[in-house]
C-alpha cells in the first residue's frame, strides 16, 4: 500500500508536470512521520543529480568510473533533516552527497596529474629571458633640409623676364587684347610682301613671268561645248592622276577653288581657312621644290569664294570672312581692295554681273552691289534680302539683272535687281523651299535654264528655271552631304560650258568624285586608290581643257588630266 509521501508526490507530479524528486535514502519510519512542505509553482530551481560514467585512464589505459552531475529541474526547497545528535546543522543529505562527489572527482584528477601537467605547460610557454622580444628601436627623426628661398615674382617686382626694371607708366597703360588673325591693312598690297608658306621671291617672279602668255587669250563667257554628252563622259573617264598631279597648295583646309580659263597652261587657285591663297602651275613639273606652288596671304580669315575673271584673265577675285573683297592683278603683282565692310561682316560668296560690277553675299542676309571702277571700297547699294545668313549668290548668264541666293533659312530665292528696295522688304520672283540649310545654288552656265542646289537634307535638287516666277523641281538626288565639322561642305558645281553635267564630292569609299547628268543619274566616279585617299569637298572642271580638280581639307589638290 503506498505511503502518504508517495501519494502526495504523484499528486504534485500530475498538477505541475515537474520531474520526479530525487531524495536521499531514509528509513521507513522517517518517511511516514515527516510531511513535506507545500511547494509553490514559483519555487523551482536547477539541481544536480549524480550520474556515473566510465572513462579511460591515459597512462594506465584502465577504465575508471567517475560520478558526474546531471542537471534537471526539481522543486525546491528541500527538506532539512536533523543530524544524528538531533540538532539541525543546516546541510541536507543530498548536499552532503554532492560535496562527497566533488571531493572524489578532485581526488581522481589529482591522481591523473592533470593540474601538474597544466602547470608544466604554462611554464614551458613562458618566454625565457634570452628569448624575450627585443624592443623596437626608436625611429630617429630625419633632419629636414632647410627650404629653398622663395622665388620672387618679376611681375610684382615690376621687372621684365630678363630682370630689367619696367618703365613707371607700364602698368598704367590699358590692356588691349591682341587679335590672333587681324585684318590686313586697307588698300593695295604688294604680292611679293605677302608671300607665305615658305614661298620665295624667285618662285613668285617665275610664276608671274610664265603666266604672261595666259593673259593674251580671249575668253567668251557664253561659249558652249558642242561635244555630245556620251562622248564627253567617255573622254572624262580617260583622265588619270599620278604623283606629280597631287600637291599641297595651301597649308590649311581648302574653302574655295578655281581653274584659270586659258587653254595654254594649267593654273589652279585655292583659298584656305586662314586667308592663304595658293597658285599652282601644274605643268611646271619638278622645277621647284614646291612643285610650282606659290602661296600668298592677302586675307586673315577663310577665303570662301575664288574666281578668275572671264573678262580680264589677269585678275583673280577673292572674298573672305574678314569682310574684304580683293582683286589679285597678276600683271601688276598687287592685291587691290575692292570692297570692305566696316564691322567685318563675313562675306560668303560673290558673282560677276558685268566686267566691272559684282554682287556680294554677306552673313547678315544682305546683297552688296560693288562697282570696281570706284576708288572707294564701299558698296553702291545694299539690299536686305534674307533674315539669316546667305551662302551663295549666282547671276543669270543671259539676264544680268536676275540672280538667285541661297540661305540658311532653307530657301533659294530668285530676284530682279531692278525691283529691289534699299529700305524695306523686297519681293522675290520665286522662292524654292528646302528641308534644311542650303550650301549653294547656281544657275546653269550657258542659258540659265536650270538651278542646281545642294542642301544638308542629303539632297541635290535640279529646278527648271525657264519660268523665273514659277520654277519647278525636276529631280531630287539622294546624296550624303553630311561632311561633318572638319570637312568643307559639298557644293555641286556645273561644268563651265555645259548644262547637262555637274560634279560633286563624295563620302563613299573608296574615295571618289561623283559626276551626274542633268537627268539626275550618276554617270561616272573619278577615283584612284593610290593617289586619291581623302574626301574632295570641292570640285571644278576645266573650261577649255579636259581636266578635273578636287580639293580636300588638308590643303591638297588632286588633278585628273
Amino acid at each position: 500500500m503506498p505511503t502518504s509521501r508517495n501519494f502526495s508526490m504523484k499528486k504534485r507530479k500530475a498538477a505541475t508536470l515537474s520531474p520526479p524528486v530525487v531524495t536521499s535514502k531514509r528509513s521507513k519510519t522517517e518517511e511516514d512521520t515527516m510531511k513535506p512542505k507545500k511547494l509553490e509553482p514559483k519555487d523551482y530551481r536547477k539541481r544536480l543529480v549524480p550520474r556515473t560514467n566510465t572513462i579511460l585512464d591515459v597512462k594506465t589505459e584502465e577504465k575508471i568510473s567517475v560520478k558526474e552531475e546531471n542537471i534537471c529541474e526539481i522543486p525546491a526547497p528541500l527538506a532539512v533533516h536533523a543530524g544524528e545528535n538531533g540538532i539541525d546543522n543546516g546541510v541536507s543529505s543530498y548536499e552532503q552527497l554532492r560535496l562527497k562527489n566533488l571531493q572524489d572527482n578532485a581526488d581522481f584528477f589529482a591522481k591523473l596529474g592533470i593540474s601538474e601537467m597544466k602547470t608544466e605547460i604554462k611554464q614551458s610557454t613562458k618566454p625565457s629571458k634570452t628569448t624575450q622580444l627585443k624592443s623596437k628601436p626608436v625611429n630617429k627623426e630625419k633632419t629636414k633640409a632647410p627650404p629653398e628661398p622663395r622665388r620672387a615674382s618679376l611681375r610684382i617686382a615690376k621687372m621684365d623676364p630678363d630682370g630689367a626694371p619696367l618703365p613707371e607708366d607700364f602698368f598704367k597703360q590699358p590692356f588691349e587684347p591682341v587679335e590672333e588673325h587681324p585684318r590686313k591693312p586697307s588698300g593695295p598690297l604688294e604680292m611679293a610682301e605677302y608671300l607665305g608658306f615658305n614661298s620665295s621671291d624667285s618662285e613668285h617672279e617665275d610664276l608671274l613671268s610664265k603666266m604672261k602668255g595666259c593673259f593674251k587669250c580671249k575668253i567668251e563667257k557664253s561659249t558652249e561645248d558642242k561635244t555630245s554628252f556620251d562622248s564627253y563622259v567617255k573622254n572624262l573617264s580617260k583622265l588619270k592622276i599620278n604623283m606629280e598631279r597631287v600637291a599641297k597648295v595651301v597649308p590649311n583646309r581648302v574653302f574655295s577653288l578655281d581653274i584659270h580659263p586659258t587653254n595654254t597652261k594649267l593654273i589652279t587657285a585655292a583659298g584656305d581657312k586662314w586667308g592663304f591663297l595658293g597658285l599652282w602651275d601644274v605643268t611646271a613639273g619638278r622645277e621647284f621644290q614646291t612643285d610650282g606652288v606659290v602661296v600668298y596671304a592677302p586675307h586673315s580669315r577663310p577665303i570662301n569664294c575664288l574666281k578668275f575673271s572671264l573678262h580680264k584673265s589677269n585678275q583673280l577675285y577673292s572674298c573672305s570672312y574678314d569682310g574684304t573683297v580683293r582683286c589679285c592683278d597678276l600683271q601688276k603683282g598687287v592685291f587691290d581692295e575692292i570692297y570692305s565692310t566696316p564691322d567685318e561682316v563675313l562675306l560668303k560668296s560673290f558673282d560677276f554681273m558685268t566686267a566691272e560690277t559684282l554682287l556680294v553675299a554677306q552673313q547678315d542676309g544682305c546683297i552688296a552691289l560693288v562697282d570696281t571702277r570706284t576708288s572707294r571700297s564701299t558698296a553702291e547699294n545694299l539690299y536686305q534680302l534674307h533674315q539669316k545668313s546667305l551662302r551663295s549668290v549666282s547671276v543669270h548668264p543671259v539676264q544680268d539683272n536676275i540672280f538667285c541666293t541661297s540661305s540658311t533659312d532653307t530657301t533659294v530665292c530668285i530676284w530682279d535687281l531692278r525691283k529691289l528696295k534699299e529700305k524695306g522688304k523686297s519681293q522675290s520672283l520665286d522662292e524654292l523651299s528646302h528641308d534644311k540649310s542650303i550650301n549653294s545654288a547656281y544657275f546653269s552656265p550657258v542659258t540659265g535654264k536650270y538651278i542646281l542646289s545642294t542642301s544638308l537634307d542629303d539632297r541635290i535638287r535640279i529646278f527648271n528655271s525657264e519660268n523665273l516666277s514659277g520654277c519647278k523641281k525636276e529631280h531630287s538626288i539622294v546624296h550624303d552631304n553630311h561632311t561633318g565639322r572638319w570637312l568643307t561642305g559639298f557644293r555641286a558645281n556645273w561644268h563651265p560650258t555645259r548644262e547637262d553635267l555637274f560634279t560633286v564630292g563624295s563620302m563613299s569609299r573608296p574615295r571618289q568624285i561623283d559626276v551626274y547628268g542633268v537627268n539626275g543619274r550618276k554617270v561616272l566616279a573619278m577615283k584612284d586608290e593610290e593617289y586619291l585617299g581623302s574626301v574632295c569637298s570641292l570640285t571644278v572642271l576645266g573650261r577649255n581643257q579636259d581636266v578635273m580638280v578636287g580639293a580636300n581639307s588638308s590643303g591638297k589638290l588632286h588633278v585628273f588630266k
